[in-house]
């Protein structure tokens, strides 16, 4: 797949991709981005989260990726056929992170229906101080 510009940047030319732990995606973190997220975890409560386990998943299931000089990269095929990823994708950027879906299971998620959007602007405006 080719990584769209903006993202290549944030990503470096060597990256993790990992499973989605919001949504049936792949997550694609910068090599500094993925310490800060495992680093995150270890700092779970315990009493809510297997931080040991979750660790050792996550881990086990994340792959190290590269950007070539035209931009692409290979989806690992287990995280490929795990997430249903096929010729239709969608790729979001969201923080510190980039997210790779199905563009179906996007679709399904509905995120990008009106729904989505007036539960959003709801969601913004309880928050007051945002629009401050």
């Amino acid at each position: 797949m080719i990584v769209p510009t903006d993202l290549r940047d944030g990503l470096t030319s060597s990256f993790v991709m990992s499973p989605g732990t919001y949504g049936k995606c792949i997550y694609m973190h910068s090599q500094a981005e993925w310490v800060n997220y495992l680093d995150r975890i270890k700092h779970m409560d315990p009493k809510v989260i297997d931080i040991p386990w979750t660790l050792r998943f996550l881990r086990s299931s994340a792959m190290n990726c590269s950007i070539d000089s035209q931009g692409r990269t290979v989806i690992p095929e287990a995280l490929r056929k795990k997430y249903e990823i096929g010729k239709n994708i969608v790729i979001v950027g969201a923080g510190e992170r980039a997210e790779l879906w199905n563009q179906s299971e996007w679709e399904s998620a509905g995120f990008g229906s009106d729904e989505a959007f007036e539960k959003m602007q709801n969601m913004m405006s309880a928050v007051h101080d945002f629009y401050i």
